[in-house]
């Protein structure tokens, strides 16, 4: 009785074990819900953004007027544009990258084994296509433009002509055409860093749902997942390159108008000051966010997964040398092999005391 009995428990097991993992693709969707919420929630911001800026209430001109200094500190300008003009070539070269990779490595990689090639080049196509096309209509990202945009006309608009401003070549200020262009392109930027981290989720899922079905290949299971954990970490490193230097560009602009100014000793000009650093934090605190919600709740279920694969190499063996075989392996992680992550999640936020350390060299 005993023997005929076994192999029906040890099947009940494997059912219930199957209705956990089997179903896995809940895990996957609530995995790939990270990227789109944060990507959705900063489209909400910047709609709640536009109800309470200062659109509607304008700034006190008088308050800015008698603050231009005069005769105007020529060097100090020419500082402030170089500044802004270094960064802005920083942020443009970021998302260069960030494209290339994603498109021809990071998506080919992610689906190489489960899609075929016709359809591999049509993702990797519409992805970049679908991104830009939502940052097309999102160029006033996080609507931050209307606040300082009275102190832009008043300082550095007024010394430059207008100019066609891409995409549709309306007649606009150049700075003001450069600022819209940039907030086409960072927006389009976390579209195409959502894409990259929901197909990279998507190769994963599609690679682990056979860890437990009998006969499951699971070296190659192994080297998937490393592979995805690798995807994933470069997708986090090329997004914090992109929004570190797009804070940086941002920063940099912002705080070229107050070299036209007089601000020493002005409550205004502190004022003034106080807005620009409010800014650039706002913007940190939500690119902090974004990059964490992108990495780490994929992060934690590949981590899983791996885990699961040593279970069934080492169904008898403790946990310490579980997590020993997965070190070996590169799976498990050190606390230092953990901090270049850390830092590139937190890079918007430590980005901003550099800003602030140009606020009081361009100031």
């Amino acid at each position: 009785m005993t023997k005929r009995r076994q192999p029906e428990a040890d099947l009940q097991e494997a059912d219930e074990h199957a209705t956990r993992y089997d179903e896995h693709w809940i895990r996957y969707i609530v995995c790939a819900g990270a990227p789109l919420g944060a990507f959705l929630f900063l489209f909400i911001v910047r709609f709640y953004s536009e109800e309470v800026s200062l659109k509607e209430h304008n700034l006190n001109l008088d308050s800015i007027t008698y603050l231009i200094r005069e005769p105007a500190d020529n060097l100090l300008i020419l500082s402030g544009r170089v500044t802004w003009a270094v960064f802005n070539v920083l942020f443009y070269a970021a998302m260069c990258a960030t494209g290339y990779f994603g498109v021809f490595y990071i998506i080919p990689k992610a689906l190489e084994k489960h899609l075929k090639f016709y359809k591999i080049v049509l993702i990797a196509v519409l992805v970049p296509v679908i991104a830009f096309g939502i940052g097309l209509f999102n160029k006033e990202f996080q609507h931050y433009l209307p606040i300082p945009e009275q102190l832009l006309t008043l300082t550095i608009n007024k010394n430059y002509d207008q100019t066609g401003c891409f995409p549709f070549y309306k007649q606009k200020p150049i700075i003001q055409c450069k600022m819209e262009n940039d907030e086409l392109w960072v927006y389009a930027s976390h579209a195409f860093l959502s894409f990259l981290c929901i197909i990279v989720i998507y190769g994963a899922a599609q690679e682990t749902k056979h860890i437990s079905e009998h006969g499951a290949d699971l070296d190659r299971i192994e080297q998937r997942l490393l592979l995805y954990m690798k995807l994933l970490r470069l997708s986090l490193y090329l997004g914090a390159s992109v929004l570190v230097t797009e804070i940086l560009n941002v920063s940099a602009l912002l705080h070229w108008p107050l070299a036209y100014l007089d601000t020493a000793g002005a409550p205004s000009g502190r004022s003034i000051d106080i807005l620009v650093s409010s800014l650039m934090t706002e913007r940190a605190v939500n690119y902090t966010g974004f990059l964490a919600l992108l990495y780490i709740p994929a992060f934690l279920i590949f981590k899983e997964d791996a885990y699961r694969v040593a279970c069934k190499r080492l169904p008898k063996e403790s946990l310490v040398k579980r997590e020993a075989w997965l070190k070996e392996r590169g799976i498990a992680f050190s606390v230092w092999e953990y901090l270049p992550r850390a830092v590139a999640i937190l890079g918007p936020l430590l980005s901003t005391p550099i800003s602030e350390l140009m606020r009081h060299i361009l100031s």
